[in-house]
């Protein structure tokens, strides 16, 4: 029984490869029976098969990874912990810009003076500081990103605590700065928490991606992986269209029951799939001949 060649398929076809395509000649057969049907799917599964084929081809390879040299690792690990002394600035930095607004803290509230010092200089150092972070996020590794999602996280739900506090309350607790100043805070916050949320999302989704690529190496073009992706979408949606007429299932059943020499196991999973979502998995196997079955 040959599975191995299957096992990439989003749904796994049981059984030997000659008793796959004979099952999916009776799906063929019974998908015959409802005409409107037949015209809606086959076209869905000439394209289906042949954009399989373009994606299981080989094209041009890239090299596997290999662990770096002793040097690199070296240089690699301390521009990685640079970038999070960086990162960590940043968010130091844009923590004081917010928090010199935050409530009193035990009746302590930092004097109009002091507070506007730190809003000059914490807002323009936290911004560009941020904007470095994210071009040079290329050294950290999967952990120090993974950290960086926590941090920054922790920080963008601080400043939005604050920012919410201040839209409330005004000036009236706390530190006071004239209406204008007020203005101008509340502006580079919404600036600071929109740069700062997109970042998260940026490290989040680049964090999942290092973790999900540990123990695989890929071989083929970054495009062929898109593609393949695609071509996985195309097949689940043929494979939930259904049929309007009962002669179709009538079909099936009979094909199946006179169908001689294939496993319990392959009738029994081709019976809970149904005709339709047979086909398209046989088509969608790209390796298998599917020439009998007349897609088009």
């Amino acid at each position: 029984m040959n599975e191995g060649r299957r096992s990439t398929s989003p749904v796994r076809l049981i059984g030997a490869d000659d008793d796959v395509i004979r099952v999916a000649e009776c799906a063929r057969s019974a998908i015959d029976a409802d005409p409107q049907l037949a015209r809606e799917l086959l076209p869905g599964l000439a394209s289906l098969w042949r954009a399989r084929q373009a994606a299981v081809t080989p094209r041009t390879p890239i090299h596997v990874h290999h662990p770096p040299a002793a040097d690199e690792s070296r240089g690699s690990a301390r521009a990685g912990v640079l970038w999070s002394v960086l990162l960590g600035a940043a968010l130091v930095s844009m923590l004081a810009f917010a928090w010199v607004l935050a409530p009193p803290v035990r009746g302590f509230a930092f004097a109009t003076g002091a507070a506007q010092s730190v809003l000059v200089v914490a807002g323009p150092v936290a911004l560009l500081l941020l904007v470095i972070a994210v071009v040079t996020d290329i050294h950290a590794s999967a952990a120090q990103v993974r950290q960086a999602v926590l941090w920054a996280g922790i920080v963008e739900a601080i400043s939005t605590f604050v920012v919410v506090y201040r839209l409330i309350v005004g000036s009236s607790q706390g530190t006071a700065l004239p209406p204008e100043q007020m203005v101008i805070w509340f502006a580079w916050c919404v600036l600071l928490l929109a740069l700062l949320g997109v970042l998260i999302a940026r490290w989040n989704r680049s964090a999942r991606a290092a973790e999900e690529s540990i123990g695989a190496s890929w071989r083929g073009a970054p495009d062929q992986r898109s593609d393949s992706r695609r071509v996985i979408a195309v097949a689940r949606e043929l494979a939930k269209k259904t049929a309007s007429v009962p002669a179709v299932t009538a079909t099936w059943e009979r094909s199946l029951a006179e169908l001689p020499g294939v496993d319990d196991a392959t009738i029994s999973q081709a019976r809970t799939l149904g005709p339709i979502s047979w086909l398209v998995w046989t088509v969608y196997d790209g390796d298998l001949d599917v020439r009998t079955l007349r897609i088009g």
